[in-house]
């Protein structure tokens, strides 16, 4: 009889696995899972996320520096809000929104007319084509998580 049991218990041991494999793929867990974020809070976190990724996209590409206003942070550059150029301010702004513009146009696959060869270049590096389909996917995202938002 001993030899039997030993029989049995062999011959389960494989279908005892397969069934716990079928328990853990098809998604049972021992531990509950986190909430869902309310689409309120995914909302806020992808626009941070797309303003950290852009930032970075512009960071690495330089941005344009106006004569007589550096660009922030650069050797010379006055700390922001000491007396800053209006007019240097404006130019910075619009090259960055430009900037934007351009970045999420590549993202998003279209080949944009570019008025800088060394924003076309930039946005033609390959690390760089993917950090701006990052930012295109997560605007793609925000635009689905602000419809959500909106609807009652």
């Amino acid at each position: 009889m001993g030899t039997r049991i030993g029989v049995i218990s062999r011959a389960l041991v494989p279908a005892s696995f397969t069934v716990l494999l079928v328990l853990a793929s098809s998604g049972c867990r021992t531990t509950p899972s986190p909430p869902e974020k309310k689409p309120e809070d995914q909302l806020f976190e992808a626009r941070q996320e797309y303003r950290q990724t852009i930032d970075a996209l512009y960071g690495a590409y330089g941005g344009t520096d106006v004569p007589g206003n550096p660009a922030p942070g650069s050797p010379g550059a006055p700390p922001q809000g000491d007396g800053e150029d209006v007019i240097g301010h404006v130019v910075s702004e619009a090259d960055r929104s430009y900037f934007e513009r351009q970045c999420l146009a590549v993202g998003r696959g279209e080949r944009p007319l570019s008025l800088s060869g060394k924003m076309q270049r930039f946005l033609d590096g390959t690390e760089n084509a993917s950090g701006c389909r990052k930012a295109a996917q997560l605007q793609a995202l925000i635009q689905e998580l602000e419809k959500a938002v909106a609807e009652p």
